[in-house]
């Protein structure tokens, strides 16, 4: 019986063509046969390989478990990621940036639905 889990971990292991091999050579710790079990919702993924497997595919853990599509090769989440990467003084004139825009975008907004 596949799980949601399972048919997303599939369907991204083939959009990356590769084998159940592969992708366990990857992760690291976990047989084909562990991939396949995976897959068919046999077993489900620890902790650790949820978070390699969200890494490796660049798609949010919430994507894997079918709590949103913010799946593979979402704009925004992959700027988001690449914004964590930052250090503390960079995410913080980042922040800014992105309260001025987005305050001034939604202002332009509401001016724009009032005429």
């Amino acid at each position: 019986m596949e799980s949601l889990l399972g048919e997303r971990i599939k369907e991204l292991r083939i959009k990356k063509n590769m084998t159940q091999q592969e992708l366990a050579d990857v992760i690291g710790n976990i047989t084909a046969t562990g991939v396949s079990y995976w897959e068919n919702g046999k077993a489900n993924p620890d902790t650790s390989n949820i978070v390699k497997l969200s890494d490796f595919f660049d798609v949010t853990i919430d994507y894997l478990y079918g709590k949103n599509d913010i799946g593979e090769g979402n704009e925004m989440y992959t700027l988001f990621r690449k914004a964590s990467e930052l250090d503390d003084k960079e995410q913080q004139r980042l922040k800014g940036i992105l309260k001025l825009t987005i305050d001034g975008f939604l202002e332009e907004n509401d001016s724009e639905n009032k005429v």
